[in-house]
């Protein structure tokens, strides 16, 4: 896959349209973090009518609402996934804008060379990982 312009801007529609995170999965759901707060409050000061629905996401359960163990693989991705989108889109956002940027770090990437150009900088925000904090 390449990330074209198109790409990108699908990418990200999506990631802003997607309820506001991060989310956590509990049980057999996936959850988002800011609604579960609202909930609780509006819950707490006797306004259940007004509580939003928490949930995003439900997988297969064995019985009740324990997950399968698949369920369980499932909804740990579906979460680590939304929490780190937003990440991962603005490191190929920056890569993509690098390599336009300067051609000879298509070199890089191909592990044929080495030259002090942006992808060193994504190369390093990568290895830092996500700040992953409440959306929007």
């Amino acid at each position: 896959m390449t990330p074209t312009p198109e790409w990108l801007t699908e990418s990200r529609a999506a990631e802003e349209a997607a309820t506001k995170g991060p989310w956590f999965f509990h049980y057999a759901g996936v959850y988002s973090t800011p609604l579960t707060k609202l909930f609780n409050q509006l819950e707490a000061e006797g306004r259940d009518d007004e509580a939003p629905e928490t949930s995003v996401a439900w997988v297969p359960t064995v019985s009740g609402d324990t997950p399968t163990a698949q369920g369980l693989a499932d909804e740990k991705a579906i979460a680590m996934m939304r929490n780190q989108w937003r990440f991962l889109l603005e490191l190929v956002e920056e890569a993509a804008a690098d390599i336009a940027h300067d051609s000879s770090c298509v070199a890089d990437l191909k592990g044929e060379e080495w030259c002090d150009c942006g992808v060193t900088d994504w190369l390093a925000r990568f290895n830092a990982g996500p700040d992953v904090k409440e959306e929007r």
